[in-house]
């Protein structure tokens, strides 16, 4: 196992040793808030498998108010986060 994945070693050297690992643009990745809404989904998900996906912003979905469907964003919201976690180099979740 990773020392980045296991749970019981200590923060800061899990931290270290996942930092480690990350390239630039990973880290980079890292920074970025992905909006969920009116984006090419196709799109999304190749980011996440990429590692270039942060955080999400559900600006233009349902969850922010725009007409539709909110279990949509939702679905989406897990399908890009089980690509993060499963599929990406690191498997590091979006926040």
């Amino acid at each position: 196992m990773e020392l980045y994945k296991d749970k019981n070693a200590a923060i800061d050297a899990r931290v270290e040793d996942l930092l480690s690992k990350m390239t630039l643009e990973e880290k980079i990745g890292q920074t970025v808030q992905m909006p969920l809404g009116r984006m090419d989904f196709e799109k999304v998900k190749q980011l996440a498998r990429d590692g270039q996906i942060g955080a999400f912003i559900y600006a233009f979905t349902a969850l922010a108010g725009e007409e539709g469907d909110s279990s949509l964003a939702i679905e989406k919201a897990n399908t890009v986060q089980k690509i993060a976690v499963e599929d990406s180099r690191l498997g590091i979740p979006i926040i």
